[in-house]
């Protein structure tokens, strides 16, 4: 499935009343962020030149299930919207679609970055005891639409294990990396662009 026609399945979940049509279009799109996560882990466990494969179904469906909840909830936002009698038609048509880039963007971004932060810890507890990894924020800073929260965390440095610290002293919530809410990484906002890069350090 191309990520046009990702964009239209997700258009048609929002827009069909139909309970059973629904769950069948909702599952593609599940399909589709469950392959993104596999092929995203394949990639950076060959970067590490690790050979072997590693069952990381438990991680694809924990994240298959709050996936789910998070397109429900998307749908029922933007009914809720477009049932709203001061707001124009295009006004309404332009929230849909907003939605739908904004949940590409923030899931997408999602994966990449909680794969890494997996991966680090299986790499450092079960292959190569003998490194440290750490992660490093990596904000888009020569752009205008990069928010002050995320400009304070570029650069941050951090173990994998310890979450980044925001503006105001408090950690970055760290309750929802991909499938498990364990391990420390979160984008602040929906629409984070942000990355993260890891590096290990010998011991």
């Amino acid at each position: 499935m191309t990520e046009d026609q990702l964009r239209e399945n997700i258009y048609e979940f929002i827009m069909n009343d139909n309970i059973f049509e629904q769950n069948l279009i909702l599952s593609q799109i599940i399909d589709w962020f469950e392959n993104k996560f596999r092929s995203e882990f394949d990639l950076a466990r060959e970067a590490l030149n690790i050979d072997f494969v590693f069952d990381i179904s438990t991680y694809v469906g924990n994240y298959s299930s709050q996936l789910r909840a998070l397109f429900f909830r998307m749908r029922d936002r933007v009914l809720e919207f477009k049932q709203r009698e001061d707001k124009t038609d295009e006004e309404k048509e332009a929230y849909l679609q907003y939605n739908i880039d904004r949940i590409l963007i923030t899931e997408t971004n999602r994966i990449t970055n909680s794969v890494q932060i997996i991966l680090a810890n299986i790499y450092t507890g079960y292959i190569n005891p003998n490194v440290i990894a750490f992660k490093r924020w990596n904000a888009r800073i020569n752009d205008e639409d990069t928010c002050k929260e995320c400009l304070h965390l570029h650069g941050q440095v951090v173990l994998i294990t310890q979450s980044f610290i925001k503006a105001d002293g408090t950690e970055l919530d760290t309750h929802f990396i991909v499938g498990c809410p364990d391990l420390p990484h979160s984008n602040p906002h929906p629409n984070c662009r942000c990355w993260i890069t890891v590096f290990y350090v010998e011991v």
